[in-house]
């Protein structure tokens, strides 16, 4: 048997933020069909991030491909309530299809 590391929530936080950048970065990963966790490609991943918090208590994060715009509608967004920890997404699904810019203004589900 192997000796398994462990590490807490706040040392991986830590160990993954950017100071440059003042961004969290985080390495995504997929299992392949025999169970192993492999890099997701790059072409596949959503590289862009837009946070807000203008909200004490509601954090919006969007996702979408690098170099989109914030007012184009290939947005993935997550409402995040802080108070309930109750998180939801535009339209009721994860798709990329909404604008970033009327993150405020959609429906959540």
């Amino acid at each position: 048997m192997s000796d398994i590391v462990k590490r807490t929530s706040q040392y991986i936080d830590n160990e993954s933020f950017d100071e440059t950048y003042k961004e969290s970065t985080v390495l995504p990963v997929e299992e392949d069909p025999s169970g192993v966790l492999v890099r997701k490609k790059t072409e596949d991943l959503a590289l862009q991030w837009a946070t807000d918090s203008g909200d004490s208590t509601i954090i919006y994060v969007g996702e979408a491909t690098a170099g989109s715009i914030t007012d184009s509608g290939v947005w993935r967004i997550q409402r995040i309530n802080t108070t309930t920890g109750k998180i939801e997404y535009a339209d009721g699904d994860n798709s990329f299809n909404n604008n970033f810019l009327n993150r405020e203004t959609l429906f959540y589900s």
